[in-house]
């Protein structure tokens, strides 16, 4: 069934032909580490899915596809990215421990007949003649969230299942219950590696730690295949941007005096934009008249209890927020102020606003 995703010789031949290009222009004496995140430019990493997918909330597609195409710096890490690194060999450790499964490390992985997709997977699990059997991957999450859905017993369902349920050592009963951008990554681990599971270890809430085994989905599969191949071909090797959504056009400049007619859908869609936004003024002055009687209750108090003592709400002085005073620079130290502005001002980047007019 996945063949059908197999690339065609002429985009075999684009691709090679790119990543050849990419490699040649690599700036000399990189790190191991920066020539990993260069070389993410030639193909789609298994972290990369779920913004293909178009379920990334912090990176769009166009974002993406402006990374693999040299047109964006790639992301470099931050604090959770650092400290999931850090952890991920006590992770390991414990994971070990529990299961007495002997982990190993292996470079990024390749599939000859996706050879636009790979995966770095964080290990492989091996069986006692040191064979492949399946992958590891260690994650660190702040807190467990709610999914806004519920199951049958009207409990909410969280992004992170229960986890594995262990009796000495042995796991008793799966769970796969994971973030839905990191079942794309395992899912797309294990079709380009062809293992036969992965283990995932969490660490949430720096004290919860939890196991959870992930099975290949072949529909689930097909569907990362099918998205990845047309993200790939029809946008990265043929150099055409994916369309832009609300985030990317929160960025992007304007063309000036240009100007688009809009259809009988978008009028109405204006009419309900206001609507909404009178709605949300109306509900706005509720909450600050709601406000104003909760203040004028609680007196010169700081705070109001239930009848037995808990807190309700607290009405307390903090300190005021510490600005400068410009026009007042101004006037006494025009020199200082001459030198703040040339030296030391910086301006924000531009944005632009949406402002409906009246008539509609």
């Amino acid at each position: 069934m996945l063949g059908q995703f197999n690339i065609s010789k002429e985009a075999l031949k684009a691709h090679e032909e790119r990543k050849l290009k990419i490699m040649q222009a690599m700036p000399e004496n990189l790190s191991e580490h920066d020539r990993w995140i260069y070389m993410r430019q030639c193909s789609i990493g298994a972290s990369d899915v779920a913004t293909v997918m178009g379920i990334n909330k912090y990176k769009t597609k166009y974002q993406l596809w402006q990374e693999k195409t040299g047109r964006r710096a790639p992301f470099q890490g931050n604090a959770a990215t650092h400290w999931g690194q850090v952890l991920e060999k006590v992770l390991l450790e414990e994971f070990q421990r529990l299961t007495s499964l002997k982990v190993i490390t292996m470079e990024t992985v390749q599939n000859n007949f996706y050879p636009y997709m790979t995966y770095s997977p964080d290990g492989v699990i091996v069986d006692g003649a040191n064979n492949p059997v399946g992958l590891w991957e260690a994650k660190t999450a702040k807190q467990n969230y709610s999914t806004g859905e519920i199951d049958e017993e009207g409990r909410a369902i969280m992004k992170w299942g229960e986890g594995d349920i262990f009796v000495d050592g042995n796991v008793v009963k799966e769970c796969n219950l994971i973030p839905d951008e990191y079942m794309l990554q395992v899912q797309t681990g294990m079709l380009i590696s062809n293992a036969y599971f992965c283990k995932l270890s969490a660490l949430i809430s720096t004290s919860d730690f939890r196991n959870y085994t992930v099975r290949p989905n072949a529909e689930l599969q097909e569907e990362i295949l099918k998205q990845v191949k047309t993200f790939w071909e029809d946008h990265v090797l043929n150099d055409v941007a994916p369309e832009m959504v609300y985030e990317d056009l929160k960025e992007v400049k304007d063309e000036p005096n240009t100007t688009k007619q809009c259809t009988s859908e978008i009028i109405e869609l204006v009419k309900n934009y206001k609507e909404a936004q009178k709605a949300e003024k109306a509900a706005k002055a509720k909450t600050e008249e709601l406000k104003a009687k909760l203040i004028e209750f609680i007196d010169t108090n700081q705070t109001v209890t239930d009848l037995n003592g808990k807190t309700v709400y607290t009405y307390k002085s903090q300190a005021g927020k510490a600005s400068l005073d410009l026009t007042k620079l101004e006037l006494d130290r025009p020199d200082i102020y001459a030198l703040l502005q040339d030296h030391y001002m910086t301006k924000g980047s531009s944005y632009r606003v949406l402002r409906l007019s009246k008539g509609i």
